[in-house]
């Protein structure tokens, strides 16, 4: 075992230094000296899963699970896996088959409706990318319909291995009152990277928005989760009229996991924090004033959203707390016609 671990590990270093071809090399030589031993590889898979390397786990776990196909708690973990490699539908597949094994498993049900909730959200126009949209490839997409007023949206992460997509397009579709700016960042950095094909870092993502608003009297940003982060890091920089954030994110450096107890893209962040040369802009509880009107709407059932709406402080700060734990809380406030209201008001 200790031999297949170091195996993995080399994978993982060489993933992680950029040296792909020499990543898939180490981790084809595990694959083919590690035996079908269902603890082994669930094991391994649990190490290539803490790394972020998500096609490796599901491959250890379906090995696993052809080894050992009556046992609910592997099956479990191959649900698991799959949910964070973007496979929600297998997902779902392998959460039923765990409570058909065992259906008295509560953790089993609990991650099947997870499940069935992120399949739901992967196939939500306004949330995830649609297969066969002709701007797959791009950062950024503008409808413009001759207003004075632009409204800027910032895209998250995406949800699992899928990439973002430019958020709340169907939803905006009948604002024809307004110009549109829809932004992604396909290099899921946080927007500290840029916009790939537009911009390198955030000083000429400040450029380039700094150009977009000379040809308009108000500039109104709108984001979620990392977009939220986004919207309100550049609200202040360039600077916007006002800001509207989902469940942002406003502690991105190494004190998150520690001080807000807040694990989540720990692995993503980690490689962010590295690759970094200024890390001034990671922890937006640390920009004291906010110069820029900046509204947080934020699950209140969330202890981690709620720890990063309360760490952004000042006057000029507003949140507004939402019943339910649900971090796509923007989604559900589409649903229910919250939305809509917050939008019409900022555009009054």
């Amino acid at each position: 075992m200790e031999q297949l671990t170091e195996l993995l590990m080399e994978s993982i270093r060489s993933s992680r230094a950029g040296r792909r071809a020499e990543a898939e090399a180490h981790l084809r030589q595990l694959l083919d000296a590690v035996p079908d031993d269902a603890g082994v590889l669930a094991e391994l898979a649990t190490l290539a899963r803490q790394a972020g390397m998500r096609r490796a786990a599901v491959e250890l776990m379906n090995r696993a699970v052809h080894s050992a196909p009556g046992a609910a708690g592997l099956q479990d973990l191959l649900g698991q896996v799959l949910n964070e490699a973007g496979d929600y539908e297998a997902s779902v597949r392998a959460f039923e088959r765990v409570l058909e094994l065992e259906p008295a498993y509560v953790a089993g049900a609990e991650n099947l409706a997870r499940a069935r909730r992120d399949l739901a959200i992967a196939l939500d126009p306004d949330y995830a990318t649609v297969p066969g949209e002709p701007w797959t490839a791009d950062s950024v997409r503008e409808e413009l319909h001759g207003s004075r007023t632009l409204l800027v949206l910032f895209a998250g992460l995406g949800i699992g291995a899928a990439p973002p997509t430019f958020i709340f397009r169907r939803f905006l579709a009948p604002y024809t009152h307004v110009d549109k700016l829809f932004l992604r960042d396909l290099s899921r950095s946080w927007y500290l990277h840029g916009l790939p094909g537009v911009s390198a870092d955030v000083a000429s993502t400040v450029a380039y928005l700094r150009q977009r608003r000379t040809d308009y009297d108000r500039l109104l940003f709108l984001g979620c989760s990392a977009g939220g982060t986004a919207a309100i890091l550049y609200g202040e920089l360039v600077p916007a009229d006002r800001v509207i954030a989902f469940a942002p994110q406003t502690v991105l450096g190494e004190r998150k996991p520690r001080e807000l107890r807040d694990d989540r893209w720990e692995p993503a962040l980690v490689r962010l924090r590295a690759s970094l040369a200024d890390s001034r802009h990671l922890d937006l509880a640390a920009t004291v004033p906010l110069h820029t009107g900046v509204d947080i709407y934020y699950p209140h059932g969330s202890p981690e959203d709620r720890a990063h709406a309360e760490a952004l402080a000042g006057p000029r700060v507003r949140r507004f707390p939402q019943p339910g734990a649900s971090h796509v809380i923007a989604l559900e406030m589409r649903d229910d016609g919250r939305l809509k209201a917050v939008v019409d008001e900022a555009l009054a």
